[in-house]
């Protein structure tokens, strides 16, 4: 199931109609002026006919318990993410992003997905939306580079943006062949 919304001139609309109709299996679409009311707004829930598969959902998020298992306390990874900071190149963000820059993104958006889920449990609705509205943002930035780069973020920003963040934290837990974790590089500290 997944919704549409059109806007279309007042002249289309049935056509428009017509041709979700067919195409997919619509409930009511209801129609609403835009705001100027030269247009029409369409909004419709919809699902692929019956005969047509629905599109793989791709693997199941990652708990957050699960992701963040082995990490440092929020403070060591502020420290430890605000010291990569300073080491990586911001013009890589547009370009080819290296290694370094990767761990850094990833570690940044997991460190403000942890923030959030904390403050979700201890502080105020209105202070923990903020929180979850920042690693919300930070996830998107995250899953769209990774998009462009050749990651799958689609897996983990079909339902929840914060997911593809979980996943690409734990993937940055598995043992690599030097032995070093750049997820905590200082872990005597």
């Amino acid at each position: 199931m997944f919704e549409i919304r059109v806007i279309c001139d007042p002249d289309d609309t049935d056509r428009i109609v017509a041709a979700l109709d067919s195409t997919f299996t619509v409930g009511t679409v209801s129609v609403y002026p835009t705001r100027d009311g030269k247009q029409n707004r369409l909004y419709a829930h919809a699902s692929h006919p019956a005969g047509r598969p629905e599109p793989e959902a791709g693997p199941a998020p990652v708990p957050a318990d699960e992701a963040y298992a082995g990490a440092p306390s929020l403070l060591r990874e502020m420290f430890d993410v605000l010291e990569m900071g300073q080491e990586v190149d911001p013009s890589e963000e547009e370009g080819y992003v290296s290694a370094l820059t990767w761990t850094y993104l990833v570690r940044r958006a997991a460190l403000l997905d942890r923030i959030a889920l904390q403050e979700a449990a201890t502080c105020p609705p209105g202070t923990a939306a903020e929180s979850a509205e920042t690693a919300e943002t930070a996830a998107w930035a995250l899953a769209v580079l990774g998009h462009k780069h050749g990651s799958d973020p689609d897996a983990g920003v079909r339902e929840w943006p914060r997911d593809y963040v979980r996943q690409q934290y734990k993937a940055c837990l598995d043992p690599f062949d030097d032995g070093l974790c750049p997820v905590h590089p200082n872990p005597d500290l």
